[in-house]
C-alpha cells in the first residue's frame, strides 16, 4: 500500500506534496457535498431575468460603484502585500526572500486563515460595519509597524496583517448584497469583476517604487485601507447582521476567560 505512494515522497520540489493535498481534499468535500440533501433554491422572478436592464440600473447606483472599488481594493491590497512583501524586506532588512522572506509570506496566508476563523465568531459578536472600521484601522498600525520599523517588528506586523485583512472581503460582500434588496445576481458579478484589482493594484505599486522607492510605492496601501475604513463609516445595509444574544455572549466570555 505504501510504496503506491511512494511517488509523493520522491516530488521535487517537497511542497509540490501540498497540492496532492488539496486534490485529495477537493474529492473528499466533493463526495460530502453529495452526500448532503440542500433545500431547493426558489429564484425571485427578478432573479430569473437578470438582463441589461438590471446592469443599467445597478450602474446608476453610487453604492455599486462604492463596493466595487472597494473589492478592487481589497484585492489589490492582499496581492499588493503578497507580491512586494519578500521585496521590501530584502532591500531594507537584507532579509533573504527565498528563505525568511518566502516564510513570511507564507505565515501571511496562514494568519490569514486564522483570521478568517475567528472573523467567523467576531461577526456574531459585533456590528459588520464596526468590525470593518477596526480591521481596518488594526492594517494601518501594522502597515505603519512593516514600513518603518526594526527588522524583528517588520516580519511580525508584515506576517499579522494576514489577520488584519482576513475578515474584509466576506463583509464588503454581505454590506453590498445587504445595501439592494433585488438584482443581487447581478450585483455580485460586478463585484467579482472587481477583483482585477489584484493585477493592477501591485503594478500600481511597483511603478511608484520604480520612480520613487518602494516603500513610497507601499505607502499606497494606505489609500486603500482607508477606503475600506469608509466604507465601515458610511455604508447603510438594510439589515443589520444578525448577532447573539447577551446571555449567549456572556457564556462565549466566561467561556474565553
Amino acid at each position: 500500500m505504501l510504496k503506491t505512494f511512494t511517488f509523493l515522497s520522491a516530488a521535487s520540489p517537497n511542497w509540490i506534496i501540498i497540492y496532492w493535498g488539496f486534490c485529495l481534499l477537493i474529492i473528499i468535500l466533493s463526495l460530502i457535498i453529495q452526500l448532503i440533501s440542500f433545500p431547493k433554491i426558489i429564484l425571485l422572478q427578478e432573479e430569473k431575468n437578470t438582463n441589461y436592464k438590471s446592469f443599467e440600473n445597478l450602474l446608476k447606483n453610487k453604492w455599486t460603484y462604492l463596493y466595487f472599488v472597494g473589492i478592487f481594493f481589497y484585492v489589490g491590497t492582499e496581492q499588493g502585500i503578497n507580491t512586494w512583501t519578500s521585496q521590501f524586506l530584502y532591500t531594507y532588512h537584507d532579509i533573504n526572500p527565498k528563505i525568511e522572506g518566502a516564510k513570511i509570506i507564507s505565515n501571511f496566508w496562514g494568519n490569514m486563515v486564522i483570521g478568517t476563523l475567528i472573523g467567523l465568531i467576531l461577526i456574531k459578536l459585533i456590528d459588520s460595519k464596526i468590525l470593518l472600521v477596526f480591521f481596518s484601522l488594526l492594517s494601518m498600525v501594522l502597515l505603519s509597524l512593516g514600513l518603518f520599523g526594526k527588522t524583528w517588528i517588520a516580519l511580525i506586523a508584515f506576517s499579522s496583517l494576514g489577520f488584519s485583512i482576513s475578515s474584509m472581503w466576506s463583509i464588503i460582500i454581505a454590506l453590498a448584497l445587504n445595501s439592494f434588496n433585488k438584482n443581487h445576481g447581478a450585483l455580485s458579478g460586478i463585484m467579482m469583476t472587481g477583483i482585477c484589482g489584484g493585477a493592477i493594484y501591485p503594478f500600481i505599486i511597483g511603478i511608484i517604487g520604480d520612480f520613487f522607492e518602494l516603500r513610497v510605492g507601499l505607502i499606497a496601501l494606505y489609500a486603500s485601507l482607508l477606503y475600506i475604513l469608509l466604507i465601515g463609516y458610511f455604508s447603510k445595509p438594510i439589515f443589520v447582521n444578525k448577532r447573539l444574544s447577551l446571555k449567549w455572549k456572556k457564556s462565549i466570555i466566561s467561556l474565553v476567560g
